[in-house]
């Protein structure tokens, strides 16, 4: 959820915009991935933000690592633009229906 708040921000000129894909981990990737369209302010627009997220599995509650990419018209295929890094506190929880 705070992942999918960060696109929407409340202060005005900030960039915002929907989620238009989610993706978990999968055979060719090891981690999560949110990907927001940014849509204001209007030099965003077309732009892409990718959070990527991977959990490394040592048995805490926390995210493991954390990556970001941007440009225009990124999907979850293009991975992180550098390095995961360490995240120093949050907690990533989902389950499949």
């Amino acid at each position: 959820m705070a992942l999918c708040q960060a696109l929407s921000p409340t202060s005005s000129g900030e960039p915002r915009g929907p989620v238009v894909e989610r993706g978990p981990p999968h055979e060719t990737a090891d981690f999560w991935c949110v990907n927001g369209a940014l849509t204001s302010p209007p030099e965003f627009l077309g732009q892409n933000v990718l959070f990527l997220i991977r959990d490394i599995g040592n048995g805490t509650s926390r995210f493991d690592e954390v990556a970001t990419n941007g440009g225009v018209g990124l999907t979850c295929a293009a991975g992180p633009a550098g390095p995961f890094e360490p995240a120093l506190q949050g907690d990533f929880r989902t389950f499949v229906r």
